[in-house]
């Protein structure tokens, strides 16, 4: 273990997540990137797992890593625009040190006057986990701290 990995495992003894949900005028899109620590995460995939441990940083198939990604985030992520429920797609993922980003993306938003978020990403595995999301719709930005016990909540504009 490196150096700089044994310092972060040290940094890392509460469980959180950040979501940030920017809309695109141009595009009439809702950008959507989730940062999770790589190791909680999966701790979560693995212990859902029928086929036992899950290995996100050094997965032997990039592909199906992807596969559960999407799946995981659409069990645990639902965004409701204007008081309707959007499908977000799922574009990919990157590592950066230990954590993932997980890119999403929901077509046809025009105008935003209400964002509603449930998250439930690793509260079944961390009861201490806090989820905050920042949401971003022409110069404001707003945010929601959502926890086991306070799974959703709304940002009007």
């Amino acid at each position: 273990m490196s150096f700089v990995t044994a310092f972060f495992l040290l940094l890392h003894p509460f469980h959180v997540s950040v979501c940030s949900i920017n809309h695109s005028p141009d595009e009439q899109t809702l950008q959507i990137t989730q940062k999770i620590f790589a190791d909680d995460l999966e701790e979560a995939l693995s212990a859902a797992s029928l086929t036992g441990p899950i290995d996100v940083l050094n997965p032997p198939d990039p592909v199906v890593l992807d596969v559960l990604f999407d799946a995981y985030l659409q069990k645990h992520l639902r965004i409701t625009v204007n008081g309707q429920v959007v499908e977000a797609t799922y574009l990919g993922h990157e590592r950066e040190e230990m954590a993932l980003w997980c890119y999403l993306e929901v077509s046809g938003v025009a105008e935003v006057q209400t964002v509603s978020v449930r998250s439930t990403i690793l509260t079944d595995t961390f009861d201490d986990q806090t989820n905050i999301v920042h949401v971003a719709y022409q110069n404001a930005l707003k945010s929601m701290k959502l926890a086991k016990d306070y799974p959703n909540d709304q940002v009007v504009f």
